[in-house]
C-alpha cells in the first residue's frame, strides 16, 4: 500500500512537468518566408496548368490546393 501512494504521490509531482515540457515541445514555429512564396508558386502552377477558364484560375487560388 505504501509503494501504491509513492508512486502515487512521485506521479502527481512529476504530472505538472509532463504537461509544461509537452506545451513547450509543441509550439509551432512559423513557417519561413520562402516555404510561403514556394507554396503560392506551387498553387499558381497547379491552377493555370489545371484550368482554362479565367474564373476557374482565379477560383482554384482563392481556395487551397
Amino acid at each position: 500500500m505504501s509503494r501504491l501512494q509513492a508512486v502515487a504521490a512521485i506521479t502527481l509531482m512529476l504530472f505538472p512537468a509532463a504537461i509544461g515540457l509537452i506545451n513547450a515541445c509543441s509550439d509551432q514555429i512559423p513557417p519561413p518566408p520562402e516555404s510561403t512564396v514556394a507554396q503560392r508558386r506551387f498553387q499558381t502552377n497547379f491552377c493555370t496548368s489545371q484550368y482554362r477558364s479565367l474564373g476557374d484560375v482565379a477560383r482554384c487560388l482563392a481556395g487551397s490546393v
